[in-house]
């Protein structure tokens, strides 16, 4: 299928987070601050790297990729206007770029042992945060092996001190970057939300 091409626009930290250059850069932000549409235009960034090539996009559950990853990656790559294809039977899309398609799997992190054969040039997971250890994020590294770029990124809400604090927060290895986004960055959020959010988190 295929669309007028337009263009979209990023808040900063979005930006940040797609041009970023870090081999495993990490997107944390607020409920509402795009961390979805980042992780998305970072992934059909990877795809324009490595036309021919096959990406991998997990979330923590199947419900996830239903609800939240499908429209958003899909909705990008309506607006966006690029050529696509997609297989239910496989959870798989096909976006054509210039250099030819690139193949995008959607993946349910739960099941993260069934990676495991894939070759892939780049993967990233949403809300990793909600994991609760490094087992997917450890799968999803050994299959980096067939592509341009190779990297890896991930994207999620502060939860506490899990396995995403210890990569990203605490001591970062070489090629980890952390970048930040608040949920006031996003000014089409309805005033009631952000009081909502307000009245009922503490400053954490």
């Amino acid at each position: 299928m295929k669309s007028s091409r337009t263009k979209i626009r990023l808040f900063q930290h979005q930006a940040d987070y797609v041009n970023s250059d870090a081999k495993y850069p990490f997107l944390l932000g607020g409920y509402g601050s795009g961390k979805t549409v980042g992780f998305c235009v970072f992934a059909l960034r990877q795809c324009a790297k490595n036309a021919g090539k096959t990406i991998l996009l997990a979330e923590p559950t199947y419900p996830m990729i239903r609800d939240v990853l499908q429209p958003t990656f899909e909705g990008l790559v309506r607006q966006l206007g690029f050529s696509y294809e997609y297989s239910a039977t496989e959870m798989k899309y096909r976006v054509k770029w210039e250099g030819g398609w690139c193949d995008v799997l959607m993946r349910s992190a739960e099941n993260y042992q069934r990676w495991a054969g894939l070759n892939l040039a780049a993967a990233g997971i949403d809300e990793a945060d909600q994991l609760r250890d490094d087992r997917a994020w450890k799968m999803l590294l050994s299959r980096l092996r067939d592509g341009n770029t190779l990297t890896a990124f991930g994207s999620g809400t502060p939860e506490g001190f899990k396995f995403v604090y210890k990569y990203w927060g605490d001591n970062p290895k070489e090629g980890y970057k952390l970048i930040r986004g608040k949920t006031t960055d996003n000014e089409m959020l309805p005033e009631e939300f952000i009081k909502s959010l307000k009245d009922n988190y503490d400053e954490n």
